[in-house]
């Protein structure tokens, strides 16, 4: 499996909500991104830029599996353990390709190459399958209440822990509807449709500060 593929897989994992929920928003931005590197004498083609814009969006905001190698987390271990710690959380999200100390090969990195760039743009079709009009929103940095649901139970379970969270499913509920009641009266809400079938997209910015700050 290539490094594209493996990095981009992970972002339509549950853990890297906020990641997806962005990718209509970097994909707009990384075609003017593109088209200013060729204007600047770039000498790739605009699908090697793209994917290195969408890569250095993406790998810094992937969800890490890896334990953090902090002093806690590393009481106790040996160096070798330490250092084998430390080595995995730092190679689990990058882009780049890694040898030991042989010179053996031990992880393939991002070659840059259009053929990289289309894999991409296939894994995270489904990230990208909207409507037109709910294509452009998102190209402008909203996502739907269904994300803010996904962001907030992310961000408790995070929280709570898995066992918490089910603990305390009634908190859970009660807040979540608190908040999205009060999202949909922003000003800064986008509304399509009418009655019933009212859809709300809201600014992606700051809105994972504002579901943390919810949480009680």
């Amino acid at each position: 499996m290539s490094r594209v593929t493996e990095l981009t897989k992970k972002v339509m994992l549950f853990e890297n909500t906020y990641v997806r929920i962005n990718i209509p928003k970097w994909l707009k931005e990384s075609e003017k991104w593109s088209e200013n590197r060729i204007a600047d004498n770039g000498d790739k083609s605009k699908e090697v830029y793209q994917l290195r814009y969408m890569l250095n969006k993406i790998c810094p905001n992937l969800h890490h599996f890896c334990p953090k190698p902090t002093a806690e987390n590393m009481r106790g271990l040996s160096p070798e353990q330490r250092n084998q710690m430390i080595s995995n959380y730092d190679r689990e999200n990058t882009q780049v390709g890694l040898q030991d100390s042989d010179g053996k090969v031990i992880q393939v990195g991002v070659k840059y190459t259009e053929e990289e760039y289309e894999k991409m743009l296939s894994i995270l079709k489904p990230a990208l399958d909207y409507p037109e009009d709910v294509l452009n929103i998102r190209e402008q940095g909203y996502c739907s209440m269904k994300d803010v649901t996904d962001l907030y139970k992310l961000a408790f379970s995070r929280k709570y822990g898995r066992m918490e969270t089910e603990y305390r499913s009634m908190q859970y509920e009660l807040n979540l509807k608190e908040l999205t009641d009060k999202l949909r009266t922003r000003d800064d809400v986008v509304k399509v449709g009418e009655g019933k079938g009212t859809r709300y997209y809201l600014p992606i910015f700051g809105l994972h500060n504002t579901i943390r700050d919810s949480i009680r």
